[in-house]
């Protein structure tokens, strides 16, 4: 059956390295600036119905290797307490989920660069479930030079440009990541209704290719998929009914997003 959540205008943000005194995570002032950007300017936002899920590969591992000498030499105490409260994995989402006061759920998922998609799904179960009425999907990563984060709203909140049509996540397990995401595709379309392939978006040409109609630029991590839905609803506006987004880890990790008008 197809999904038809509406979906609004995707958000893709970069911010400068965060300040060693910060008492919030680069990756959490990113965040919540890209959900500045997509959030409903109406002040009877019902908050307490608002969801997040946030997609991210950012973790402690960093931090620990930056201070791997003091750790070896004084243990967890050579690390500055201002600073290990941003190596708790779902502290940029929960930080965002206080700023905004969404009250619904707040989810973090974790992984690489299909890890959007993972949260993309959840979010969808979410709204069909009506666990929330308006859910915040976020995405992000700390890069070389600061912080990149992508945002879009789902459900009752968005502005309606466009709809999620259907939403899959599959793993490859038997290393045949080619025919899995082709079983994906075939899914999603079924799902969807649609008889025909649509615009295939790609963006793992190693694992998938000759998959797609075209591809996109983004880096390995939680913004990754808000790279793409940009394409994607460009692609949209030039006249296209449907858009294919369909990318793959070398972990086996496939995610499929299909959105139309």
């Amino acid at each position: 059956m197809c999904l038809k959540i509406p979906m609004g205008h995707a958000a893709l943000i970069c911010t400068a390295s965060e300040d060693d005194k910060a008492k919030e995570s680069g990756l959490s002032t990113a965040l919540f600036e890209a959900a500045k950007s997509v959030m409903p300017a109406a002040d009877h936002q019902d908050y307490r119905q608002i969801g997040i899920a946030t997609a991210t590969s950012y973790g402690p591992l960093t931090l620990y290797l930056q201070h791997i000498d003091a750790l070896f030499k004084k243990g967890v105490r050579g690390l500055r307490p201002q600073k290990t409260i941003h190596c708790v994995l779902c502290e940029p989402s929960c930080q965002v989920g206080i700023h905004l006061r969404a009250k619904a759920f707040n989810m973090s998922f974790l992984g690489g660069a299909c890890c959007g998609f993972s949260a993309a799904v959840a979010v969808t179960d979410a709204l069909k479930d009506h666990m929330a009425s308006t859910v915040l999907l976020l995405g992000g990563d700390n890069v070389e030079n600061g912080s990149s984060a992508g945002a879009v709203i789902l459900g009752n909140g968005a502005e309606c440009d466009w709809y999620v049509k259907a939403a899959k996540a599959r793993f490859a397990y038997d290393g045949s990541l080619k025919r899995r995401a082709g079983e994906l595709m075939q899914s999603l379309c079924q799902e969807a209704g649609l008889f025909e392939r649509p615009h295939t978006l790609v963006r793992c040409q190693s694992c998938l290719s000759d998959m797609g109609d075209s591809g996109f630029e983004g880096m390995e991590g939680g913004s990754t998929l808000f790279s793409g839905l940009i394409v994607a609803q460009n692609l949209l506006k030039s006249g296209l009914q449907n858009v294919l987004l369909l990318d793959a880890e070398p972990s086996g990790l496939l995610g499929g997003l299909l959105i139309g008008k």
